[in-house]
């Protein structure tokens, strides 16, 4: 059996070309608690998932009247696990290939880099209040991505929640069994990675 896995999902976020980035970021300043956030990912292929996550190394935001008006955050590539084969063999093999050249080639490309390019408020949305735009540099390829996102301000803290959405791989150059026509089903693995992000701010 032979299939192709390039289709997208209906929440795959759409990758162009980076944007530029304003040098004045007004507001006040919060860094990232590096602790209290996370990112969670799930990748696939026919009949199976696999689930892991990456920690942040740093990161900050700027905050004026209530309203993010900018901000960056680094991804340590080195931190990738996977969860769903903790404590198995097969866990440390998984997270050792997704390291190697054949996918985010971590001894290369040992951190990613989200830039913050807009924030905008969404009204009459239960499932979102802002969509945040932003440059997302992995593996030396920078594409501006926008993201819907719940973020809440106050008490000096800004949580935010971006969930439920998709990168594809390939827009980065990660085509390891990116599942073109002619790829074995049990080899195919799909584009989209889905995503999920928490972070956590405090007013520095």
């Amino acid at each position: 059996m032979f299939m192709s896995c390039k289709g997208k999902n209906a929440n795959t976020v759409e990758a162009t070309a980076a944007e530029e980035v304003s040098k004045e970021m007004s507001g006040e300043s919060f860094s990232v608690n590096v602790a209290g956030s996370s990112i969670s990912w799930v990748g696939s292929k026919p009949g199976k998932d696999h689930s892991g996550t990456l920690a942040l190394s740093d990161g900050m935001l700027t905050v004026d009247n209530g309203n993010i008006t900018g901000g960056t955050f680094s991804i340590d590539m080195n931190s990738l696990k996977n969860t769903d084969l903790a404590g198995t063999e097969g866990a440390g093999k998984l997270e050792g290939h997704l390291k190697s050249e054949d996918f985010f080639n971590v001894m290369k490309f040992p951190n990613a880099k989200f830039t913050i390019t807009k924030v905008t408020k969404v009204l009459n949305n239960p499932n979102m209040s802002h969509s945040v735009s932003g440059n997302l540099e992995m593996m030396g390829i920078s594409k501006n991505i926008t993201m819907p996102a719940t973020i809440k301000i106050e008490d000096g803290v800004v949580n935010a929640s971006i969930s439920e959405f998709a990168l594809n791989r390939t827009d980065w150059g990660v085509k390891y069994g990116s599942g073109l026509i002619g790829t074995a089903l049990d080899k195919a693995i799909s584009d989209d990675v889905q995503i999920d992000i928490t972070l956590n701010a405090n007013k520095s």
